[in-house]
């Protein structure tokens, strides 16, 4: 049987161990991650935890909606359940917009399904994930040595959110300072539960670019990552990667690469050989008339 549980009356013991029985969970379902990326979340839950499904709460032009959250790539499901129908007829009347990501395929009797992409990376001999690099990895791996850039292992994560949010600002308008809140509690509850690196190259001694890496199981996910001029000038992202590949190959199995359907940021992930991989995105529009034509204008001009 299914319920909608409020977020006061899941157990995430229980929660936590139903997504490591389960092969078709993700990093995104864990309750740390969650309680860290939304301000209020309940779930649909079958049995005794059998099967999960976050709902990301929302509430925006006085409506209850159910989101994707920023720094989640997809959610849906979790368990030996996947027909997306059954949890869907659970959902309270009072959710009227409903925009979730699913890992796993869907097929779905209400609402539209759309498609993305992201990258990852099989991670299995170095020399022969190395030689998969393009000839622009290699090249900017040989200028970051051949210009004296070191690589740090142990650089605070606070460091990648200044990085991210001082260059990136500008072609990201939507992320608001609370979205920044949530990207530096985000780091900061992976650290603690043992689920997060930062990966830092220094030039001169100052930080010219890093990445934060989120670990779950035998996959090292990419979370968010910057460099500044210099950085970019002395190839400091590629040598980043190259060395978080080597020395994450000896204990995982995939370098997920977070994903982008951006054309010029999923080319630098297929520098490195990563491939295309698909997820879906499930919307469903109950909002009145007006409300769905104002959201789909804003939805138009501020992505």
């Amino acid at each position: 049987m299914i319920k909608h549980v409020k977020y006061s009356e899941i157990d995430k013991g229980a929660w936590d161990k139903a997504l490591s029985d389960h092969k078709n969970g993700n990093v995104f379902f864990s309750s740390w991650y969650l309680d860290a990326v939304c301000d209020s979340w309940d779930a649909l839950i079958e049995d005794d935890y059998k099967t999960i499904m976050p709902l990301p709460l929302v509430r925006k032009m006085r409506v209850n909606m159910v989101y994707q959250p920023f720094f989640s790539r997809q959610l849906g499901l979790c368990g030996s359940n996947v027909d997306i129908n059954e949890f869907l007829s659970i959902v309270p009347d009072s959710i009227k917009h409903l925009s979730i990501a699913f890992g796993n395929d869907i097929n779905v009797e209400l609402g539209e399904v759309g498609e993305a992409n992201y990258q990852t990376l099989q991670l299995d001999d170095l020399d022969w994930v190395r030689s998969k690099y393009n000839s622009n990895a290699k090249r900017n791996i040989k200028k970051a040595i051949k210009n004296e850039v070191s690589i740090d292992f142990n650089v605070d994560h606070e460091e990648v959110v200044d990085l991210f949010k001082n260059i990136k600002k500008d072609g990201l308008k939507r992320l608001s300072d609370k979205d920044y809140a949530h990207l530096d509690r985000l780091m900061s509850g992976a650290e603690k539960n043992n689920a997060g690196i930062t990966i830092g190259a220094r030039k001169d001694g100052k930080i010219i670019a890093a990445c934060f890496f989120l670990k779950f199981e035998k996959t090292i996910i990419y979370l968010k990552g910057a460099a500044d001029e210099v950085g970019k000038t002395n190839g400091a992202m590629h040598f980043v990667f190259d060395k978080a590949i080597e020395n994450f190959i000896a204990n995982y199995d995939v370098l997920d690469f977070g994903g982008s359907n951006v054309k010029s940021v999923a080319r630098f992930y297929k520098n490195f050989g990563a491939v295309d991989k698909s997820y879906k995105i499930l919307n469903i529009d109950k909002l009145p008339m007006v409300l769905s034509a104002l959201k789909k204008l804003k939805n138009k001009f501020y992505k």
